[in-house]
């Protein structure tokens, strides 16, 4: 059961800049990367004010994957 306080909040990946943001990508791409490397980044521009971040964000990824792939996501928090 969600936080009485819970803001849903959709965010989408823009393969171009990989960014992630509120709207979605104007132009469509693909993002490719080795298998056993680092893998991709995406980030948001800087939070203005405090955020606290609740998710199962797992349930909610939706990616085109190959029939054998495996996904792994990783929610990291930067401080400047």
């Amino acid at each position: 059961m969600p936080l009485a306080r819970t803001r849903w909040t959709k965010l989408y990946l823009n393969p171009v800049d990989c960014s992630l943001s509120k709207k979605p990508a104007e132009k469509t791409g693909k993002v490719e990367f080795e298998a056993l490397g680092d893998g991709v980044t995406f980030m948001t521009p800087p939070f203005k004010e405090e955020a606290e971040i609740t998710t199962h964000c797992l349930k909610t990824v939706r990616l085109l994957l190959h029939e054998d792939a495996d996904l792994f996501l990783v929610l990291r928090v930067f401080c400047s």
